[in-house]
């Protein structure tokens, strides 16, 4: 039985998710895998009521996707025969999301009929960036807060994976982040173009990319990359503390103002504030609104402050 390269644990509400493929540490696709299954099933269990993913190699949080898996599966390996009518289809398609058609999501058939297709082909690798994309996708939206504590170097896909977390801390010492991919003569394809815009505005992150440039944790504090740069012997006991204390918060309103701001900010702005509306009204009808709400106004009317009450609850001291 071969060792799984993602181990996890509970600690309390918060699950610790540790990914574990030394000694380069690249991510794969059987890591991929692993990490789909448990966060499929994290996603559902209303004990986990928040994420941590770190890396279990010193120094490593992610390096990138694996060179052999690379190898044999990209299209630009040099032996590579790619179909011409591949080529055609994929250069209508980008054609086609570059007028705003989302083909592949929008024909169902269309979309298993063309994954069948290049499957035999070099062009496989869309197959596993469609596997990747679920699982960064299902941290991004799911109703509970995802803390990527980096303990070492993220480039490429590990880069990729901790965008896609809710807030990134990362341990000061000599190792970087950042995405490297157009040096090597590609773009990232897990979604680190759309995530780095998004994170640290579309000017700076063309600049980034074109560069390939890396950061050190201190570095990609200050433009915003990570959310905080913090001392190594402390990463796991402040990832820990914010876990715990996310974890207090209704896990609808998180999921609602996550997917809110995601996908919200995707839209023309009307709809955008209607997407706001709609996702407001149905987090207020929540069993917890409705009990926050009831304890707000008991509190009040109690004599405490809104400061006072809203203060405790930040912190995580919920009664």
């Amino acid at each position: 039985m071969k060792t799984p390269q993602v181990k996890h644990r509970l600690e309390g509400a918060v699950g610790v998710i540790e990914l574990d493929n030394p000694p380069h540490q690249f991510m794969t696709t059987r890591m991929v895998r692993e990490l789909d299954a448990l966060t499929a099933a994290w996603a559902a269990d209303p004990a986990v009521r928040c994420l941590v993913i770190t890396g279990a190699t010193p120094g490593l949080f992610i390096t990138h996707f694996s060179v052999d898996e690379l190898e044999k599966s990209s299209p630009m390996a040099p032996d590579a025969k790619v179909p011409q009518a591949a080529l055609l289809a994929i250069g209508g398609l980008l054609r086609g999301l570059d007028r705003g058609h989302r083909l592949l999501e929008h024909v169902p058939p269309f979309r298993r009929s063309f994954e069948a297709t290049v499957k035999k082909t070099p062009l496989r690798i869309f197959a596993l960036l469609q596997e990747i994309h679920r699982v960064f996708s299902r941290l991004e939206r799911m109703d509970k807060p995802v803390i990527a504590a980096i303990g070492g170097s993220a480039m490429g896909g590990g880069c990729e994976l901790a965008l896609a977390c809710d807030y990134r801390l990362m341990a000061r010492g000599d190792h970087v982040i950042g995405l490297v991919e157009v040096l090597g003569g590609i773009i990232p394809g897990a979604g680190g173009t759309q995530r780095l815009a998004a994170t640290v505005g579309k000017a700076r992150a063309v600049e980034m990319l074109l560069e390939g440039a890396v950061l050190s944790p201190d570095e990609a504090e200050r433009v915003g990359l990570v959310t905080r740069a913090v001392d190594a012997d402390r990463l796991m006991d402040e990832a820990m503390a914010l876990a715990r204390r996310l974890a207090t918060r209704p896990s609808v309103a998180v999921g609602s103002a996550k997917r809110a701001v995601r996908v919200g900010s995707t839209l023309p702005a009307d709809d955008g504030l209607a997407y706001e509306m709609l996702a407001f009204v149905m987090t207020g009808l929540s069993t917890d609104a409705r009990r926050r709400g009831a304890e707000y106004i008991a509190k009040f009317r109690a004599g405490q402050s809104a400061r006072e009450i809203l203060g405790a609850w930040r912190e995580g001291r919920v009664s």
